[in-house]
């Protein structure tokens, strides 16, 4: 029988979480292949993988391998220092809220670009991650539901394409959503309404039912794999050179937006904490 649940959390480096998330979820180790260092978990380099490509896909290499190895009811993926919160941490919302409006009228409407983003970022001590861990799994468990996905980012005055291609290369966008209208045509309209939009699901975190796990992977990997044949990176900088991991972050979006014209499908949105 599989599992019900395998939760990854994305660690590259021996760090203060990975023993409370051995307890919780399902600790990966990515760009195994690229190092020697052996951190005791499960690792990317296993089984069938693209663990090599982990300087330029980025957590994605785990995506993949749970795609290609892993037999669950949910499939999810959190971070090192970046997981999933029931906690409402009502006064940090708050003064993200006050900060962006403040930032808005200080640049005015039309101003500001990328800078005036309605922040989504909650951080906790570390000291807390056990406690949020344990909260976070109980709720799962117990919670009815198609998707978990990080409550969205909002940009003023920008879209979501605008605001990739303020701090990317537009290039690499126009090339991706050709490839996703020529190979997933039926996701043309759903793209279409989020590269428009002002808000975005950031940081390539969710938790999916399997089916949908793999119909994500699917799409995701085909359209990357086309992407990567036709530019060249090889001259960028080691940041830049992250395109498919930032690629994925808007792709995920597109996917989400399909289903949600297409099917009934329950999602939960939660606040993402940043341990610290």
């Amino acid at each position: 029988m599989p599992e019900k649940f395998f939760l990854m959390t994305a660690h590259h480096k021996k760090d203060d979480y990975i023993d409370i998330s051995k307890k919780y979820f399902d600790p990966i180790q990515v760009g195994g292949a690229l190092t020697d260092t052996d951190l005791g978990i499960v690792t990317d380099a296993s089984g069938e993988n693209i663990s090599a490509k982990n300087r330029s896909y980025c957590e994605l290499t785990a995506y993949y391998w749970a795609w290609k190895n892993c037999d669950a009811e949910y499939i999810g993926l959190m971070h090192y220092r970046r997981i999933f919160t029931v906690k409402p941490f009502l006064k940090q919302r708050i003064s993200n809220t006050i900060s962006f409006l403040s930032r808005v009228i200080r640049y005015g409407i039309k101003g500001g670009g990328a800078e005036l983003c309605l922040s989504r970022r909650i951080k906790a001590k570390q000291s807390d991650a056990e406690e949020l861990s344990a909260g976070l799994k109980a709720f799962i468990m117990g919670a009815d539901f198609d998707m978990i996905l990080p409550k969205k980012q909002y940009y003023h005055h920008v879209t979501m394409e605008e605001n990739y291609c303020m701090v990317h290369n537009r290039e690499d966008f126009d090339i991706m959503k050709k490839a996703v209208s020529g190979m997933y045509p039926d996701m043309t309209a759903a793209m279409g309404k989020c590269v428009r939009s002002n808000s975005f699901y950031s940081y390539n975190m969710m938790i999916m039912k399997k089916d949908l796990y793999q119909k994500y992977c699917e799409m995701l990997f085909s359209v990357l794999a086309d992407v990567e044949s036709r530019i060249n990176i090889s001259d960028r900088s080691d940041y830049q050179k992250r395109v498919f991991g930032f690629l994925s972050e808007r792709m995920l979006n597109f996917f989400v937006q399909h289903m949600k014209d297409t099917q009934n499908i329950k999602i939960i949105e939660l606040d993402a904490v940043f341990l610290k």
